[in-house]
């Protein structure tokens, strides 16, 4: 990815799994926009019924459930999961389900869609 941009470069630590370079913010945002196109394809192809949607993927890594509204953490800096779930809910007014399949709990899914009206 040059873009006229300084090579990679090591920034710092968030905690003991999380660093950040000088490419984090910009591929952050370019992950966080292929989950919300992915919505908006299955949403465009689910035609007549906007209420079903086809499929679709977003393939980046990590999808973010450990980053909470406040704070990046284990890898994610960004939610995309969450990112998406809102997006879905408040564009479109869809219902979502989030199974969020990893060993261990995602806390910023949780922090970021709790008390939503959305959420299932």
């Amino acid at each position: 990815m040059d873009e006229g941009k300084a090579p990679l470069g090591f920034v710092g630590r968030v905690d003991d799994d999380t660093y950040i370079t000088t490419e984090t913010y910009d591929v952050c945002l370019r992950a966080t926009a292929a989950w919300i196109r992915a919505v908006d394809h299955s949403v465009a192809s689910a035609s007549p019924s906007p209420t079903c949607c086809s499929h679709s993927m977003a393939l980046t890594r990590p999808p973010g459930h450990h980053a909470t509204k406040n704070m990046a953490s284990g890898f994610c800096i960004f939610n995309f999961c969450a990112v998406a779930a809102l997006h879905a809910a408040e564009k479109y007014g869809l219902q979502v389900s989030i199974f969020d399949w990893d060993v261990h709990y995602g806390q910023g899914v949780v922090d970021i869609v709790k008390g939503h009206d959305q959420r299932r």
